[in-house]
């Protein structure tokens, strides 16, 4: 016995709302690590010693950190971006396959 005929649909309205937002997000992000290493150099500027010392040394930690996600969330913007063509090629082919068919 044969399967039903299944008609699958993707959604692609996610990847719409995300990709709305794909240039601020990266923008977003820089403002943030811009106000942390603002922060950091605040705290830096009147202290010194030991304890200035350990919270640069975390503080760099924490700022690669940072760095890390922010590449992260730039590949990931683009990664959804390359989906979401991927997707639309693969429909207008099947458009295309469905055509023919008739």
């Amino acid at each position: 016995m044969a399967a039903p005929a299944e008609c699958r649909l993707i959604d692609t309205a996610c990847f719409e709302a995300f990709l709305a937002q794909k240039d601020a997000l990266p923008k977003r992000y820089d403002r943030l690590t811009g106000r942390f290493d603002e922060a950091v150099g605040a705290l830096l500027d009147g202290w010194q010693g030991e304890g200035a010392d350990a919270f640069a040394a975390d503080a760099a930690v924490v700022r690669q950190g940072m760095t890390d996600i922010g590449e992260t969330v730039a590949l990931l913007c683009a990664t959804v971006a390359d989906i979401r063509e991927l997707l639309g090629e693969a429909d207008h082919r099947l458009g295309q396959a469905n055509r023919q068919a008739i």
